[in-house]
């Protein structure tokens, strides 16, 4: 369903558009004719491309170093275990595919979340002041994002990181710098946390209290100005738990009896609830307020003022709230009436499988998820592995099974890591222009969300598609260039080999070697890339385009061997994870 053959087709010849430029001065003309007569021609095989035995030798043989000799390994294949890992992390690399072949899926689960949380160190930008010389600078602003593509590249704790994305794309915070990367910590601390310990400390987190102005919400007349603030309570119940339409536990819409769906909440509740959570405010207490212009960001926000919090009886989801609670016993009635609602584990649910494995899971699949969500009131350890471990996200670990209908759009970030990952960097390599740019893919910038809806709503559909697609909605030409040259962009600086060295890319450089020797070269691309199953249709385009590439003399030539990789990442077969 998500790979089309002729599609394939199309975008290898737009993605040889840009190698041709950089070729025009040399064998365009023969380029251009042979690419497209090798590609179409070779539409007519279903054969599996038998990579050819070259005489030319390379001084590396990729084979031999990637081939993976795994101890007492289990029944699983290398795509099975590479397919899983382009799921719950963000990138596989051969030594990951190595560990889970040997130990299983469900094990490297518990392994990975009992590692402890990484963290963002943002202590060079401690200071950050909003009217400083250096706050706009874009050195400071690159380092929030900068921080996560370097954790998502080489942190150890995957599964944990992945985790923090996904939930960062339905509940995203915005601010400075500092809050930004503050706020990724809160999330790798909390993120698989039960739901309701997550959802208490999202309330008193400071940059959610800043970004939607819970930190304003105060009783009228316990300061001059104060006033009821309804943007958290409004975005906590339509987006962050259960939505505006009541849903089966499938995640299926409930309608009333004239077959209009039943609404989940009311003005009223979101009115009661900014009642119920006023009175919180930042904690400067032990932040030197010369040097910080912002909240103490890595402390909950606290409530030192009574009179900032309404003690009036409340109504939230028909259950009644006596009067005289303190704010902090209010907030705790709120998580608790928000937790017991039949909404949370379907939505939640739902925003998880997506983000992790499929745009468009089956009902049966949310209703299984869903019911390990309500029997352990929320525990995202085990969520997440109910959504990895389910029969619908293994259903495409054999990749001739036809009736897999599961995958997703790889989303531009996630796009970038695995390509890092791949290549086997520490970290994002520093562009060759500017040192503060690094994130290539720069339609999905972390922290970054253009709205409370993050970048995409988990609703979206492609216009004439009928099935959920949201990671689509970033689909644009800019988006497609950006991503179809994250290579080849290297290749335009004269010491692009010392930028990806810098970056502790160790496969740079046998990928590279390899390129002499087309078979080497293919075989290491499938290897890094394609988990062992690059499409014939493919691999009989690229042979081509680098024969033609031998023909003109420049068979050792490493920045053709990054062109024709940036070439084979324009293909949906790298593009859809399925």
């Amino acid at each position: 369903m998500l790979s089309i053959r002729w599609f394939e087709i199309f975008l290898f010849n737009v993605g040889a558009i840009e190698l041709i430029k950089f070729f025009k001065t040399r064998v365009v003309n023969l380029f251009f004719a042979l690419l497209v007569g090798l590609i179409l021609s070779s539409c007519n095989s279903s054969e599996k491309l038998a990579l050819q035995d070259s005489t030319s030798t390379g001084p590396f043989d990729a084979r031999q170093m990637i081939t993976l000799r795994v101890s007492n390994p289990s029944a699983l294949s290398y795509y099975a275990a590479a397919r899983f890992l382009e799921q719950a992390t963000f990138g596989y690399t051969a030594s990951d595919v190595a560990l889970v072949q040997q130990i299983g899926i469900s094990a490297w689960i518990d392994q990975q979340t009992s590692l402890p949380a990484s963290q963002i160190d943002w202590s060079s930008i401690c200071c950050y002041q909003s009217n400083s010389p250096t706050a706009g600078s874009p050195a400071v602003w690159a380092f929030p994002p900068n921080a996560v593509l370097d954790l998502a590249i080489a942190g150890k704790d995957q599964l944990r990181l992945r985790t923090s994305f996904s939930l960062s794309m339905f509940i995203p915070a915005s601010g400075h710098p500092p809050s930004q990367s503050a706020y990724f910590n809160f999330l790798q601390t909390y993120g698989l946390a039960k739901y309701g310990e997550f959802l208490r400390a999202l309330t008193l987190n400071p940059t959610m209290g800043g970004f939607l102005n819970l930190n304003q919400n105060k009783n009228p007349g316990s300061c001059s100005n104060c006033s009821f603030n309804e943007n958290y309570p409004r975005e906590l119940l339509q987006l962050f738990t259960m939505g505006t339409k009541l849903l089966n536990q499938d995640g299926s819409v409930q309608l009333d009896s004239n077959g209009k769906p039943i609404q989940t909440y009311s003005q009223d509740d979101v009115s009661n609830m900014a009642r119920l959570l006023s009175g919180w405010g930042y904690d400067n207490l032990n932040k030197d307020q010369s040097s910080i212009d912002a909240p103490a960001f890595e402390s909950p926000m606290v409530s030192n003022n009574p009179n900032a919090h309404d003690t009036t009886a409340k109504t939230l989801l028909s259950t009644n709230i006596s009067a005289g609670g303190t704010a902090s016993q209010d907030l705790d009635q709120v998580v608790k009436i928000i937790m017991a609602h039949p909404n949370v584990a379907p939505f939640v649910s739902l925003r998880l499988i997506q983000n992790f494995v499929t745009s468009a899971p089956s009902p049966g699949y949310i209703s299984r998820v869903a019911s390990v969500f309500s029997s352990t009131q929320g525990d995202m350890k085990q969520v997440v592995k109910a959504v990895l471990l389910d029969p619908e996200a293994r259903a495409g670990d054999v990749p001739s099974n036809s009736n897999n209908s599961t995958g997703k759009v790889r989303e531009p970030f996630l796009f970038t890591t695995q390509v890092w990952r791949a290549l086997g960097c520490t970290k994002a390599p520093a562009s060759p222009t500017d040192p503060t740019y690094r994130l290539v893919a720069s339609y999905e910038q972390p922290l970054a969300g253009v709205s409370v809806f993050g970048y995409y709503e988990s609703s979206y559909q492609p216009v004439g598609g009928s099935r959920f697609a949201p990671e689509s909605k970033l689909d644009n030409s800019m988006m497609f260039s950006e991503m179809s040259a994250i290579l080849s962009y290297y290749s335009n600086s004269p010491n692009f080999i010392a930028l990806l060295q810098a970056a502790g890319c160790s496969n740079v450089m046998p990928l590279l070697n390899s390129y002499s020797n087309s078979d080497a070269y293919l075989t290491m691309m499938n290897q890094l890339f394609f988990k062992q199953a690059m499409p014939s249709v493919i691999q009989n385009g690229a042979l081509g385009l680098m024969q033609t590439y031998y023909r003109a003399g420049v068979g050792n030539d490493p920045i053709f061997a990054l062109k024709v990789a940036s070439l084979l990442l324009s293909t949906p077969s790298f593009g859809v994870m399925k």
